[in-house]
């Protein structure tokens, strides 16, 4: 009876075919559906983010090369303008 007591924790047993981190992740080295679908999700999100970031660099480019030419043929005009004043 002088023994301190003890507090015994009922332990949880984890069910034959369930992996330590988590239910639903099956046993080591099997992939599941859930897995596979957030593997997938990824996948998508990361194409779509991609494709539009390509079109976001297409415009830029685009706008710049117009921005060129225009200031291009501007100088031009110029110079041809300055050289009949003279």
């Amino acid at each position: 009876m002088n023994e301190p007591a003890k507090l015994h924790l009922a332990r949880i047993k984890p069910r034959p075919n369930e992996h330590k981190f988590g239910p639903g992740a099956g046993r080591p080295g099997r992939m599941t559906g859930e897995l596979i679908s957030a593997m997938v999700l990824n996948v998508v999100f990361a194409a779509i983010a991609l494709y539009a970031l390509y079109f976001v660099i297409r415009a830029a480019v685009r706008d710049g090369i117009k921005l060129a030419r225009t200031a291009d043929t501007s100088n031009a005009n110029n110079d041809v303008g300055n050289s009949l004043q003279d």
